[in-house]
């Protein structure tokens, strides 16, 4: 229990926290960029309910935490900056500044995250292919995801779910 925030699911922090200690022997900068990304996702988490406050000068915008729970809701879907923006009642050059005031990351690199994050889940907890791992995500390219996911977690998709499938 953390003074700062709550955690709504410690047991899947604690697991995400144990494949950053494994793929510490793989790929220390991987591992590091891993834990950041964990640490990244609490925070957001905790913004989305409200809970955390990243400036004690500003009061938390509904709007901004409306677009991350409509993204988290809508990220296997074909959806843009400007989708999102629209959801919120905002233009999107007012949109993307405002979100990255308030969370430090572009919408583009936060949808990819989550995205990202669902397919690693996936992979490691259901034996679906990697096809359909990469189209209930939201890419729509396989070679992009690859890269993508490669860069983000050090280590290929396939390579990914045959380290992590029983930790």
């Amino acid at each position: 229990s953390s003074p700062f925030f709550k955690i709504r699911y410690p047991e899947a922090v604690f697991t995400s926290l144990l494949r950053a200690v494994a793929l510490k022997n793989v790929n220390n900068d991987a591992a590091f960029s891993y834990a950041k990304d964990i640490i990244r996702e609490l925070l957001l988490e905790n913004m989305e309910t409200a809970d955390f406050k990243l400036q004690e000068s500003r009061k938390p915008d509904m709007r901004i935490q409306k677009a991350i729970q409509y993204l988290s809701q809508n990220y296997a879907r074909d959806i843009s900056i400007l989708d999102i923006a629209a959801a919120v009642n905002l233009h999107e050059v007012q949109f993307r500044r405002l979100f990255r005031t308030y969370t430090g990351i572009s919408p583009h690199t936060c949808l990819q995250r989550v995205r990202l994050q669902h397919a690693a889940e996936m992979l490691v907890n259901s034996f679906a292919s990697l096809a359909t791992i990469i189209r209930e995500s939201g890419f729509h390219s396989e070679s992009y995801f690859c890269l993508v996911f490669r860069k983000t977690y050090g280590i290929a998709p396939q390579a990914y779910r045959k380290n992590y499938r029983d930790l």
